[in-house]
């Protein structure tokens, strides 16, 4: 059992790594959400299951670890804000720009925090790549379904989601 483990291990951290990250946006937290993964696997009894169900079982957990560890740096953000007390831009980087980016990322993140588990992760899980046979084997739903399970995420994610304006270019004259 300890050889499929690492076999396992060795095939799906670079997938759940990258899963996280299109979540996250940020490398450390997706590793760390991976190995979190990796070892909730290692208590389970899923090891003698088909390759298939283990990495839909390994997709779901790394989805809502990503989802929790997204939710509380939202939160987290939200306190910082109150505080008064966010990190500046880093060297090198329009300040301007950097604001409207952080914002953006914000607000996508923030907007994803809003919509319920089921809607984060076909929205995640398709637009980093997944075929539908993979969502729905992620989600726990028939391959059938994904598509209007895809189209209400994007229509409560459309309705919760506040892009941030364009930065005016000022002109001198």
């Amino acid at each position: 059992m300890e050889h499929r483990f690492d076999e396992t291990f060795r095939r799906a951290y670079p997938r759940l790594v990258g899963l996280a990250w299109r979540v996250l946006r940020d490398r450390a937290a997706a590793e760390d959400v991976a190995q979190e993964t990796l070892v909730r696997l290692a208590d389970a009894a899923l090891l003698d299951r088909p390759d298939a169900e283990v990495d839909a079982w390994l997709t779901r957990v790394c989805l809502n670890r990503a989802s929790n560890a997204l939710r509380a740096r939202v939160r987290a953000g939200d306190r910082e804000d109150r505080a008064g007390r966010r990190e500046p831009p880093a060297d090198g980087q329009d300040p301007a720009a950097a604001v409207v980016d952080g914002e953006d990322r914000d607000a996508v993140r923030s907007a994803l925090a809003e919509l319920p588990e089921r809607q984060r992760a076909v929205l995640v899980l398709r637009h980093s790549g997944y075929a539908y046979a993979e969502v729905a084997a992620a989600i726990g739903v028939a391959p059938g379904s994904v598509g209007t399970l895809l189209a209400r995420a994007e229509r409560a994610f459309r309705q919760v989601y506040t892009p941030t304006p364009p930065l005016r270019q000022e002109t001198t004259r």
